[in-house]
């Protein structure tokens, strides 16, 4: 029924929110019945042919289905979640639709009573998907009206600033070159990605009255106004020069008395992945520790820890400039600042997606399929030819500046006072205010007011619950990592520990004609 509806809708292009799942019916139908491969693109090779891009961790960005039956045509399926990055529950909240979002089978209006709960179930299915329809259709004709037609939301806003970087006479293939593959794959052990800790001192208690501040757009301030890296790095070893640099260690000692663990366990470097990062375990004690990190890593384990050694390796320190950005933040950050609705929420995009595109991997694969077993198998075989500018230091050095700013801030509020901090976040005990350390303001860098609370209680990372004041009211906010509503709908400050074990996650599994998702438990840890 499916392909069906694909195939006779005489639709050009296809959104699916989530792609991921969505792909195993079509590509389970596609391969069952031997419709070939199209490696040219075109439609001049079978009566029916097809084309997909799915990466080497799953993610499925678009299958084409290609038509040479006398009309010639192509059905684009795209997944609409590349190019929004939320889920449709947030899309619905933050892009302030008027659209119902669902209907409960239990609360449909009185005319449909005498239906029976499987028909107003199915009615229900029917309201739940028109509103998805609905919302994704909004959204994408705001894109497209914007001119942000990219397979995802990084690609248009890399797409866009290459364009005003080409419109001013920058030459990125000088400033940004294709780095040496060993020694991106080294640099690529110093990138982390944000900042997330937990206060060890009140890990797992519950605590009165805080509040939350976060920073207004952290990365593209710091891509705003402070020195970035380009070119070819310059190679020492054994010595640390000025400037910037990402150097390879092995550093013995333990933290500080009121430090705050900076280092995470990176046992088994692994230069195959995005990052370096093995798992999220800070570091209290370093013996014989080898990490890789930036000059203002480095300056942070320095400031937080008493050391009693460091070996110094490998050192590539990099020259600097600034101005690259300063078109493209000033643009959508005026926007983001006076717009409401779809136009705030796109430009939000624009700014929070051009960073980690210079991070992509220059040796990315993606994946083949083919039916074994009678079930789809992927295989991840083929270099994706990505001739898109990439420069793994850029993003290396903004995330590893705006680790530097929120723990420098968090060490100058005193640690006593920080209970948690995520990426450009900070949660406070007490009603702290210092208009110097924290000024509050709508502009680009300074802080805002998240939320206030009452009670909150941190048990691992991502992982905390919170009653929040709200005007006159006060609501209970759950925040757990990897948990989607249908299990946070279990939790409550009665059963938020550890070992608390609820239902509602998912799980899909490929099975015969594409794949099912399975219901499993979901089990609160502490690290």
């Amino acid at each position: 029924d499916l392909m069906c509806k694909i195939i006779e809708v005489h639709a050009t292009q296809i959104y699916v929110h989530d792609l991921n799942y969505v792909s195993g019916y079509i590509l389970d139908w596609l391969n069952r019945n031997n419709v070939a491969i199209n490696k040219k693109g075109t439609r001049d090779e079978a009566y029916m042919s097809y084309s997909m891009f799915r990466d080497d961790i799953g993610n499925v960005y678009y299958i084409k289905i290609f038509f040479n039956n006398g009309i010639k045509r192509v059905i684009e399926i795209k997944s609409s979640r590349n190019k929004t990055m939320k889920s449709l529950r947030d899309l619905y909240r933050d892009y302030k639709l008027n659209i119902e979002l669902k209907v409960d089978p239990e609360s449909i209006e009185d005319a449909t009573r005498q239906l029976s709960y499987h028909d107003r179930l199915s009615q229900y299915y029917k309201n739940e998907c028109y509103s998805v329809a609905a919302i994704t259709a909004y959204i994408m004709k705001s894109l497209k009206k914007a001119g942000y037609n990219k397979l995802t939301i990084s690609s248009d806003a890399m797409r866009l600033w290459n364009k005003w970087e080409e419109d001013d006479k920058r030459y990125h293939s000088v400033d940004m070159p294709n780095l040496d593959e060993d020694v991106e794959s080294n640099l690529r052990l110093a990138y982390r990605g944000g900042f997330n800790w937990i206060n060890p001192r009140y890990k797992g208690l519950e605590v009165k009255d805080g509040i939350v501040y976060d920073v207004n757009s952290l990365y593209p301030y710091i891509m705003r106004y402070f020195d970035l890296p380009y070119g070819f790095p310059d190679y020492y070893y054994g010595q640390l020069p000025s400037g910037y640099w990402v150097g390879h260690f092995i550093i013995n000692g333990h933290v500080k008395q009121n430090g705050i663990s900076c280092l995470n366990d990176m046992k088994g470097l692994n230069k195959n992945s995005t990052s370096g990062i093995i798992n999220n375990a800070f570091q209290d004690d370093l013996d014989q520790f080898e990490c890789w990190l930036t000059n203002f890593d480095y300056e942070l384990v320095v400031n937080n820890y008493d050391i009693d050694s460091i070996a110094i390796f490998e050192v590539y320190k990099f020259k600097t400039t600034k101005g690259w950005f300063d078109k493209y933040i000033d643009h959508f950050y005026k926007v983001k600042k006076g717009a409401k609705g779809s136009k705030r929420e796109i430009s939000k995009l624009m700014l929070d997606s051009l960073y980690g595109r210079f991070g992509l991997k220059s040796d990315k694969k993606k994946s083949t399929v083919s039916l074994k077993d009678n079930k789809l198998v992927f295989e991840n075989s083929l270099n994706v030819d990505n001739k898109s500018i990439r420069y793994l230091p850029i993003a290396l050095f903004v995330t590893s500046i705006g680790r530097y700013l929120l723990v420098n801030t968090a060490m100058d509020i005193g640690v006593d006072k920080i209970l948690y901090m995520d990426t450009d976040s900070i949660h406070i005990l007490g009603y702290y205010e210092d208009d110097e350390l924290l000024h509050v303001s709508k502009e680009l860098g300074d802080w805002k007011v998240e939320e206030s609370f009452t009670r909150a209680k941190y048990i691992n990372l991502k992982t905390y619950i919170m009653d929040v004041i709200d005007d006159d009211d006060v609501h209970t906010v759950v925040k757990m990592a990897g948990a989607p509503d249908s299990v946070k709908q279990y939790i409550d400050w009665s059963n938020f520990k550890q070992g608390t074990t609820v239902p509602g996650k998912f799980y899909t599994k490929i099975v015969p004609g594409g794949c099912i998702r399975i219901e499993c438990d979901y089990t609160i840890t502490q690290i």
